[in-house]
């Protein structure tokens, strides 16, 4: 879930900043909508890290889909 918060937070951040630079000259407008823009990107890169997880489980039970252990350094399946 981390990759989707992580994700989500990097694209609101550059949205809010091109809107700033290409089009609102104005610092407390973009201050003013990005507590809710932030918000609603860490809601959906939440949603869309459990819907990942859950995606791979399914997979990983039908196929032979296999990812590294980091603690073991050993293959293991999802």
């Amino acid at each position: 879930m981390g990759i989707g918060l992580i994700g989500a937070m990097a694209h609101n951040l550059t949205q809010l900043s091109l809107a700033y630079l290409l089009f609102i000259r104005r610092m407390e407008a973009i201050l003013f909508v990005a507590p809710l823009i932030l918000f609603l990107g860490i809601i959906t890169g939440l949603f869309n890290g459990m819907a990942s997880s859950l995606l791979l489980k399914k997979l990983g039970e039908k196929t032979n889909i296999t990812q590294l252990n980091p603690k073991t350094k050993k293959e293991e399946k999802i």
